[in-house]
This record gives C-alpha cells, sequence and structure tokens, in this order.
C-alpha cells in the first residue's frame, strides 16, 4: 500500500512532520474558504523559516510582516529588471546602454517594448510595482513575490497585490 506523500517527506527528512502537518492544516482552510492558496503558502513559508506551528491564530499569521532582505530599493525599472532577473543578462545589457546615452527612462521603456523584451502589459506592472516600493505600501521582496506570482496569472497587478493582502 503506498505511503501518504508527508509521510514520504517526513521518512526522506525532507520535510519535518510539524511542518507536514501546519501544510495539512492550511489545505483545509483552503477547502473552508478561511484564507487563499497564496496566502496558506506564505504562511507555511514563515513556519518553515521560523519552526513555528500553523496553530498561531491566522489574523496573527496575516500580521507578520517581511523582514527585509534587499539593503536598497531600485532606483527605477532598469535596476528592478535586474533585481528579479526577469531578462537576459544580453537584454539588460542593452537596457543599460540605452539608459546611459539616452537619460531618459521613457526611451528606455520604449526600447523595452520595441524590442520585445516586455509585454507594455509587463512593463506596467513593473512600474506599478516599483511605485508601490517607493511609496512603501509594498516592501521589495513583496513586490520580487508579486511578480513572479503575476508572470504566471497575468491580469491586474494592483487587484493581485490586493488579493495577496498588501
Amino acid at each position: 500500500m503506498a505511503m501518504p506523500l508527508g509521510q514520504v517527506l517526513v521518512d526522506e527528512g525532507i520535510m519535518a512532520e510539524e511542518l507536514v502537518q501546519s501544510a495539512l492544516r492550511a489545505q483545509k482552510y483552503i477547502e473552508q474558504g478561511t484564507v487563499d492558496a497564496l496566502r496558506a503558502a506564505q504562511m507555511l513559508k514563515y513556519c518553515a523559516r521560523t519552526g513555528q506551528l500553523l496553530e498561531f491564530s491566522l489574523e496573527e499569521l496575516a500580521s507578520i510582516k517581511p523582514r527585509q532582505f534587499f539593503e536598497e530599493r531600485p532606483a527605477d525599472q532598469v535596476e528592478l529588471l535586474e533585481l528579479l532577473g526577469l531578462i537576459s543578462n544580453a537584454d539588460l545589457d542593452q537596457i543599460k546602454l540605452v539608459k546611459q546615452e539616452a537619460l531618459d527612462l521613457q526611451k528606455v521603456e520604449d526600447f523595452i517594448i520595441e524590442k520585445g523584451i516586455l509585454s507594455p502589459e509587463a512593463l506596467a506592472a513593473l512600474r506599478l510595482g516599483l511605485d508601490m516600493v517607493h511609496s512603501e505600501k509594498i516592501s521589495l521582496e513583496q513586490l520580487v513575490f508579486a511578480m513572479h506570482v503575476w508572470l504566471w496569472e497575468r491580469g491586474d497587478f494592483a487587484k493581485l497585490v490586493k488579493n495577496l493582502g498588501w
């Protein structure tokens, strides 16, 4: 008879039994509609990082603010693109050259779109995310996470950030 996946993960030393139990509880919260899957994943990541269990109230876990891992905020979209790692180094080098020569971010954005490096929608999401970081609505770490989620889901970036609880 096949063993449950959680038991295999524990037996192989991949996950602690407490984290598997927390994941099962999070799964029930998702099924009940108490929390959405993205927030549950964030809570489990916090549990894995800190060793705390999911027994804490959802409100307590939801109030946990991410630590600042980055020392400086990116000044513009080019620096943010470099940090996110969404484009090739060759494209990044070209963008940096355009930025150096143009000294105008609009020309840089036009270049990014003309060359097909990013879609207009992706560039708009990037710009909005950077504005949210600069206005301290979200942290840079939250933006990195949100951008990667947005790349899978697309749609309204501001709505995605709101759905993430930020």
